[in-house]
């Protein structure tokens, strides 16, 4: 019965991670944005901008994440 459930649902097996979905499917921040955070006088904000150079990978923020 159980396995009959599950195809009346069609759900289809993946071995791709559901946090890797979920990423997939955020935006990506704006770059512009997560430069000016960069240097935000709020540390909460400028961890953010950081996190975010992590998959961004922008030339541009390499000093400003240096000062960080």
């Amino acid at each position: 019965m159980h396995d009959k459930d599950l195809n009346l649902l069609n759900i289809q097996p993946t071995t791709e991670s559901p946090l890797v979905q979920m990423e997939e499917a955020l935006p990506q921040p704006s770059p512009e944005e997560m430069l000016l955070l960069l240097t935000s006088s709020e540390p909460s904000q400028r961890m953010m901008a950081a996190r975010a150079f992590c998959e961004l990978q922008d030339e541009r923020a390499i000093a400003l994440l240096i000062n960080c």
